[in-house]
C-alpha cells in the first residue's frame, strides 16, 4: 500500500514538472516557430496556414494530400 502511494506520488510530480518543458505559453505551442506555423498568436486564436496550392513537389487526391521532402543538416541524422 505504501508503494503504491510512493509510486503514484513520484508519477504526480514527474508530470507536473514536465508540464512546463516548452519555452511557449503552452505544450500545444510547440509547433511554434516552424515555418508551416510561423504566427502562432494563442491557444485559443485561429491559426494561420500556409496554402498548400503553390507548393513544389505536393501530390494531390480526392482526400489526401502527399509531401515529397528533403532534410538538410550537418549529418545524416544519426
Amino acid at each position: 500500500m505504501i508503494a503504491s502511494t510512493v509510486l503514484i506520488a513520484t508519477i504526480v510530480v514527474l508530470v507536473q514538472s514536465a508540464h512546463g518543458a516548452t519555452s511557449h505559453s503552452n505544450s500545444f505551442d510547440a509547433m511554434k516557430g516552424c515555418q508551416q506555423f510561423d504566427n502562432v498568436p494563442g491557444y485559443n486564436d485561429t491559426q494561420v496556414y500556409m496554402a498548400t496550392s503553390s507548393f513544389a513537389n505536393v501530390d494531390r487526391s480526392s482526400n489526401s494530400r502527399t509531401f515529397r521532402i528533403g532534410i538538410v543538416g550537418a549529418n545524416d541524422g544519426h
